[in-house]
């Protein structure tokens, strides 16, 4: 069809299928900008398809679009049918996109819409007069490197019969902020019913890295029939940074043995805005040595890890370590500088960061004259609060002189032990620390030892230091409790007091101490390897008492308990007579006082009977 028609004129328009698709249902609506075109009718035939269970369930004619929207249950639509059939009258001079957008399915199916443009669009023209239409922009590249050169084509179009001229074509970028002018051109002359490629450059350097969309319009001082058609945006290109720097070259120990191999670290920063991968290598004095990655972290892009190849991911200056490790087999004895390169990636302006040279050098021995070393044994990793810890510590000489040193130990940043001694060639200075954490406050520790060459000889460093992390957890106290049988007891009864229901809710404590009360000045205690857990006691005397029980855990901890024990007296035996035992007693002491009494009367009247006798004579012979 003929793109370009007159004014007043009707446009009719089809929508045909390819054959042979079994269908469940379709949704098409088509769109023009009403100034130029207006719909006037759509239509369907009879018989659309080879089924008769095709329903029509919206069928629709506006001023800017039509829409026919069906259901088919079951059969096939024929070769090229024809779906849709719709007017349109051109109403006025100018141009519009025809887009139609399709599902493959019934609207009420809830499927995607898809739209598509078949055409650039349909243009009407009075005699005589040029119109100016954009086409199909495009950028060479989506990313672009910050510093190089965009370049973008595109098509400009004179839809009308007579030339135009000193015709237009501006460039524009924007993004969130800001709108730029990139970049533009001229056409002296275009032709009519002509298409005229178009190139334009945009230089990057001095704008923000992030995402661009670029705008195109185009424009003419002869005179165009319809301007709705002059402007472009449908590119976007993101300006990118491209920069990786390493930052760090770090031997595990300045010096070594020849023959050991030796831990290197290197770290390499990504600078840029995107993800990179990137080759890091290894020098020793300037000439590639036998270093190979021990350690190889692969992200994006996802590509397998080789000896060679180490995958940085970015942006945001993401640090990635990369260890390897140098076997100094082939080596001689002497100093050796090393040097990490990470190779340029394309696009990267600034190389200069991407060598790094390790400031001192690292000494490779045959043996060691000096070599001091630590040994320790750092607690369980699970500690509590409360309790003494004791660690056994050593120095040892590995040289082959005796060597002064100091010894520290710490606790995080702070300092629990610093010591003196001197480390006697192939033996060991030991000592011993006990770490109080009654006072500490219950958290994460790190624990590290470390000895010091007073002369400052040692040229094995590797073994000088030691650490360990140590949780202290919170010491909680155990809980007391405690039955004793029977319940009621008696004056003399065994009573058994039982404490085995006490526990520790700490994990791995027990209960070290049970420390026993009775309330009547006697007491017993004992630890679980002597069953202080259960005791006997026995009651003298009727009367309430308070029994407790102090428990001990392994760290200071204790809680106690005390029970109430009525101790009641001993009742009287069952069977006796007590009434007449009462009397018996009774009359006894009756009897007793009545013998008393005549004896004291007997005693009277004898004393009384003396007193009347006259008193004796005696004659001389």
């Amino acid at each position: 069809m003929d793109p370009t028609i007159t004014t007043g004129s009707i446009l009719q328009m089809k929508v045909n299928a390819s054959g042979g698709t079994l269908l469940n249902g379709f949704d098409i609506t088509i769109r023009w900008d009403q100034t130029v075109l207006n719909g006037t009718s759509v239509t369907t035939k009879g018989g659309l398809f080879d089924s008769p269970m095709f329903f029509l369930t919206l069928n629709e004619t506006r001023a800017d679009h039509v829409r026919l929207s069906g259901v088919l249950l079951g059969g096939f639509v024929p070769a090229n049918a024809t779906i849709i059939s719709f007017k349109v009258k051109v109403l006025s001079q100018g141009s519009t996109p025809i887009t139609i957008d399709t599902a493959a399915t019934a609207l009420l199916s809830g499927s995607t819409r898809v739209p598509f443009f078949p055409l650039q669009g349909f243009f009407s023209n009075s005699p005589g007069t040029g119109d100016l239409l954009l086409l199909s922009e495009k950028a060479l590249e989506e990313q672009v490197t910050l510093g190089d050169r965009a370049q973008l084509t595109l098509g400009v179009q004179n839809t009308g019969i007579p030339p135009m001229t000193n015709v237009m074509v501006t460039l524009f970028a924007y993004n969130a902020t800001n709108n730029f002018m990139i970049n533009s051109t001229v056409l002296p002359v275009l032709a009519g019913n002509t298409i005229q490629p178009v190139s334009l450059t945009w230089n990057t350097t001095g704008f923000r890295p992030g995402p661009y969309v670029m705008n195109t319009t185009v424009s003419t001082a002869s005179g165009d029939a319809y301007l709705g058609d002059n402007t472009m945006a449908l590119e976007q290109i993101t300006l990118v940074i491209h920069e990786l720097a390493i930052v760090s070259v770090s031997p595990a120990s300045p010096s070594t043995l020849i023959g050991s191999p030796l831990k290197i670290t290197a770290s390499v920063k990504n600078l840029g805005t995107v993800s990179e991968y990137a080759t890091v290598t290894m020098y020793a004095n300037d000439t590639v040595s036998t270093f190979a990655p021990i350690s190889a972290e692969c992200y994006n892009p996802p590509v397998p890890c080789s000896p060679s190849l180490t995958i940085l991911v970015g942006p945001g200056a993401v640090q990635s370590q990369f260890n390897f490790q140098w076997n100094t087999s082939a080596l001689t004895v002497g100093n050796y500088t090393l040097r990490g390169v990470v190779s340029v990636i394309p696009g990267e302006r600034n190389v200069t960061n991407n060598v790094f040279t390790t400031p001192g050098y690292v000494t490779v021995f045959a043996s060691f004259d000096h070599d001091l070393g630590v040994e320790w044994n750092p607690p369980n990793t699970g500690l509590y609060t409360g309790a003494n810890y004791t660690f056994a510590l050593a120095v040892t000489n590995n040289g082959r002189f005796n060597d002064s040193f100091t010894l520290t130990l710490f606790s995080n940043s702070t300092e629990m032990l610093r010591t003196t001694g001197t480390a006697i060639l192939k033996t060991k200075f030991t000592t011993t620390f006990v770490w109080k954490t009654l006072q500490i406050t219950p958290a994460n520790y790190l624990l590290k030892l470390n000895v010091t060459d007073n002369s400052g000889l040692d040229q094995y460093a590797r073994n000088n230091t030691e650490t360990s992390g140590v949780t202290v957890n919170a010491n909680h106290s155990p809980f007391a409790n405690f039955t004793f049988t029977p319940s009621t007891p008696k004056t003399g009864d065994p009573i058994f007091f039982n404490a085995t229901l006490s526990r520790d809710p700490d994990t791995n404590q027990r209960i070290k101490y049970y420390i026993w009360d009775f309330g009547d000045g006697t007491g017993g205690s004992g630890n679980t390897t002597n069953n202080g857990k259960t005791i006997t006691h026995t009651y003298i005397a009727a009367g309430s008492y308070t029994a407790s029980l102090t428990v001990w855990d392994d760290y200071g901890g204790r809680n106690s308990l005390s029970k109430t024990v009525a101790v009641s007296p001993i009742p009287p035996t069952p069977g006796r007579d007590n009434s007449f035992i009462l009397y018996l007693g009774i009359a006894a002491g009756v009897a007793a006082i009545g013998a008393g009494a005549a004896v004291f009367l007997m005693f009277r009247r004898r004393k009384k009977m003396n007193m009347h006798q006259p008193p004796k004579t005696t004659s001389a012979s």
